[in-house]
Formats: structure tokens, C-alpha cells, sequence
């Protein structure tokens, strides 16, 4: 079984500090966003989310990244809080180990600056993936994520999904043909 710590790294900047400080940010976040909607020319907070994950079809994730992702927003992933440069650096693995990596939103539920994502991400593995040697397998992850948006950015964002299920499409042996 993969360990988280083995997906992100001893080295990653996820030290009981680091987390502690991430967490406390988000903390201090949580319940101070108004009820209403984003009313900068950014967008709405539904737009913004939207926008931010059909991005991942475009392929460049920096850029992505800097246009919807505040640089100090709170991620929570795998039960654990991580940094935005942890998560940016993770998802590019897929990127690169997926050449036709596929994020398709299913669904959108907004209330204030808070948006609720049911979404698929995957496609062909042609490239080694959190250990997992190219397989040729086709694998799609099921997530469904909450972000909260202010000023055209995402400033937090949870995310839920079944990640040792998605790396047990990857690693069965190809089905015969």
C-alpha cells in the first residue's frame, strides 16, 4: 500500500509545524466569508471553481494555479492540510503520467462564496504515476471538493475521494482482449 508520506515526501514541507500553521490559517478563515456571493468583476464563486477545473483539460496547471488559486489559500486533501505548492507539484504528476488527462465537472452547488464540485479526473496511464509503472489503463478518479472563493480566487478548498481505489484501476493487470 502507498503511504501518503510516500505520494508527497518526507521533504515536502508537511512537518506537524507546517500543518499546524496551514490548519490554524484555514481555521482563522472558516467562518468569517459573508453569505453572499462574490460582486468583484471576477466572477461569481460558482464561475471561478468552474473555470479553475475545466483549466486541468488546458494541460498548464502554473497557470491555473496562479490565476484561480489564491497564494495563500488552505487546501485539505487525503485528511491531511497541504500546501498549495505540494498540491500543484502532485497534480502536475498526473499531467505528465496521463496523456489525455481528462477533468470533467458533473456537478455545481453554490451558496455564498461557497462551491460544492462533483468531479471525474484521469484517463490512459502512459507514464509512471505515484509508483505505479505505466499500465496502459484507463482510470478515472471520483472526487467531490468544497471551495470557497473571494476575490476571483479559491482561498480554501477540501476535496474527498477514493484515491487507493483509483490506484487499484491502475495497477490490475490489462484485461484480455
Amino acid at each position: 500500500m502507498i503511504s501518503r508520506r510516500s505520494l508527497f515526501g518526507t521533504g515536502a514541507g508537511l512537518g506537524a509545524a507546517s500543518i499546524a500553521g496551514v490548519a490554524a490559517a484555514g481555521a482563522a478563515h472558516a467562518d468569517t466569508a459573508p453569505s453572499q456571493g462574490s460582486t468583484s468583476s471576477t466572477g461569481s464563486p460558482k464561475s471561478v471553481a468552474r473555470a479553475f477545473y475545466e483549466s486541468y483539460n488546458q494541460r498548464d496547471l502554473d497557470a491555473s494555479f496562479a490565476r484561480y488559486i489564491a497564494p495563500d489559500a488552505v487546501t485539505h486533501a487525503m485528511d491531511d492540510a497541504f500546501t498549495i505548492a505540494d498540491w500543484l507539484a502532485f497534480d502536475k504528476t498526473m499531467v505528465v503520467a496521463f496523456d489525455d488527462l481528462s477533468m470533467v465537472v458533473l456537478d455545481q452547488i453554490a451558496e455564498g462564496r461557497k462551491v460544492a464540485t462533483r468531479f471525474t479526473l484521469g484517463g490512459t496511464q502512459t507514464g509512471e504515476f505515484a509508483g505505479i509503472p505505466a499500465s496502459g489503463n484507463v482510470a478515472f478518479l471520483s472526487a467531490t471538493a468544497v471551495d470557497r472563493v473571494e476575490d476571483g480566487q479559491i482561498v480554501e478548498h477540501w476535496v474527498d475521494l477514493d484515491f487507493q481505489a483509483f490506484l487499484q484501476k491502475l495497477s490490475a493487470a490489462p484485461a484480455a482482449e
